[in-house]
């Protein structure tokens, strides 16, 4: 596989990224709407996450079926 990374840097985004093996970051006081699947996810410098909770049911076989936080490091 390749190595892929996602930045979004000063910018809003609504919308979901799946990139199981992706590393995702977002900083500079963007804002993000949405979900993320990745190997990687960063939240820097003043971000804001809006998490819609719609997502969580994924349960039609297109994508995992719960959202688990692995590790949360507020700064």
């Amino acid at each position: 596989g390749s190595n892929v990374n996602v930045d979004f840097i000063n910018t809003t985004f609504f919308g979901t990224v799946y990139g199981p093996s992706a590393r995702v970051r977002c900083e500079d006081g963007g804002a993000l709407f949405g979900a993320v699947v990745a190997k990687e996810f960063r939240a820097e410098k003043g971000t804001a996450i809006h998490f819609d909770e719609a997502l969580q049911d994924l349960s039609s076989g297109a994508g995992p079926s719960s959202v688990t936080v692995r590790s949360w490091r507020r700064p």
